[in-house]
This record gives structure tokens, C-alpha cells and sequence, in this order.
């Protein structure tokens, strides 16, 4: 299938822009502007583990001197704080300017936040809330939401998913592709990619931008396509991200 082809799939199903680290199933439209059509490299989701290094936020984790770092988009970035069966909880950087992501839902986790410092702004089901350093937000399962950085400066929120599902492992793959450079102009990974990891990980994350089965399709499409031109591997994708570890590092 050519690229015109490609492309003319992803006007067919609404989709714009598709910038998530962060899934669910299809309700909502959005996005305006056809995404445009990458050339990446290969992408081997068998290598998908994230950075141990040391948080960009010291003053708020100095205590943690090894630390695991997912970047997932280039305005957004976590910290591993907990991960065991039960949960995912990690401190989440928003950075100020981002435009906010697509309308996406979890179809069997819930989340809750705890901003630290900064503005975050929240559309959970239509309706928008602006949450300040204190404010807490719970999301529940399937809920069609959006998060982003509303305010000047550097956002930060404890960021807990439950249960922990095969988060972790999203996150690993996200990281991949940014620490690779396995990226458009825009630093975010292209559609054939996208339509790939969304496919895989529908369990985790799936985008709200059109009719279900219209958009299922459509990513589904797009990731075969990635995957036999040879753009994307992810036939070992299960087992692309550690496991809970005896090292990880947690806080009370």
C-alpha cells in the first residue's frame, strides 16, 4: 500500500495529531489536520526499557538517587516511584506550552493525581477542571479524559494507575522511540508506529477520536503496514519492559 494510501486512511477515520504517552475505546472526535505521513526507522520493541538515571527534578526526589525515567512525549516524562501487580505510581513532568493530547481512555484502569507544583488543567467526560499545587483528581475506568500543563511554569503531579496492567511496559516503549530518535520533526512517533503500539496495547491506552470500530480498523491497518514494511517490530512486545524489581525505588 502506498503512502497516499496511508494517508488517505488516517483523513477516512478523523485522526489528527496522535501525541499520547498516555487509551481506550473510540467516542469522540478529535484532531483537525491530516498527521502526516513518517519515514522512521525500524523500531524493535524487544530493546523497549526505560533509562535509569537521575530525575530532572532533584529538588523534589534527591533522595532517590537511581531512578527510572520513561520520557513519553517531549513535554512529558515520569519517574518510577512504586510498580507491583496492584499498581503503577510514578511522578509525571508536565512541561508549560504543549498543546493537550487527544481524547483517550483506559478500558480497566483507573487513575488518580496529586498535583506538587504547577497548573494542570483536566477535561474528564466534557467537563474541565483547572488543579493547583494540593488538588487531587480521581479518573475512572473508561472515562474519555485529557491532561495538560495550563500554566507558565513546569507541572508535577504523583500520577498513580491501578491496577498496574502492562503500563509500565507502555511506557518503555514510548521511551524507546524518544531516546532513539526514532521520531518525526515533531519528536513524537509517526502514524504507522502509533497504529502499531495502539493495537498492541488497546488494553492500556485507546484513543477517543471517532467511531469505535472505525478507529480499531484504522489502527489496525496502519500497524500491519508498519510492521511489513519493516518500520515496527513488536512481536516480542510482552516481554519489552522489566518486571517489578527488588531495586526499584519507592517512597512512603
Amino acid at each position: 500500500m502506498g503512502d497516499a494510501a496511508t494517508d488517505g486512511i488516517g483523513r477516512a477515520a478523523g485522526l489528527g495529531k496522535l501525541p499520547l504517552p498516555i487509551g481506550g475505546e473510540a467516542r469522540q472526535h478529535v484532531g483537525h489536520a491530516p498527521f502526516p505521513l513518517p519515514q522512521p526507522p525500524l523500531v524493535d520493541a524487544r530493546s523497549a526499557v526505560p533509562r535509569r538515571t537521575r530525575s530532572p527534578n532533584q529538588g523534589a526526589t534527591s533522595q532517590m538517587a537511581d531512578e527510572q525515567t520513561f520520557t513519553l512525549t517531549p513535554d512529558e516524562s515520569v519517574v518510577l516511584r512504586r510498580h507491583d501487580a496492584d499498581a503503577v505510581e510514578v511522578e509525571v513532568t508536565y512541561q508549560p506550552g504543549a498543546n493537550p493530547p487527544p481524547k483517550h481512555l483506559h478500558p480497566a484502569q483507573s487513575e488518580r493525581f496529586e498535583v506538587l507544583a504547577g497548573r494542570i488543567t483536566a477535561r474528564v467526560d466534557g467537563a474541565e477542571r483547572t488543579l493547583r499545587t494540593g488538588d487531587t483528581l480521581e479518573i475512572g475506568v473508561g472515562a474519555v479524559h485529557q491532561m495538560w500543563n495550563s500554566g507558565p511554569d513546569a507541572a508535577r503531579a504523583i500520577w498513580e494507575t491501578r491496577p498496574a496492567g502492562r503500563t509500565l511496559e507502555w511506557f518503555g516503549q514510548l521511551d524507546r522511540l524518544q531516546r532513539e530518535g526514532k521520531v518525526g520533526k515533531n519528536h513524537m512517533p509517526g502514524p504507522l508506529v502509533m497504529g502499531a503500539l495502539l493495537t498492541e496495547y488497546r488494553d492500556v491506552l485507546q484513543v477517543a477520536v471517532g467511531p469505535r470500530t472505525l478507529v480499531r480498523g484504522v489502527m489496525a491497518v496502519l500497524g500491519f503496514i508498519g510492521r511489513r514494511t519493516g518500520r515496527v517490530d513488536l512481536a516480542q512486545a510482552s516481554g519489552a519492559a522489566p518486571t517489578t524489581r527488588a531495586d526499584t525505588p519507592t517512597r512512603a
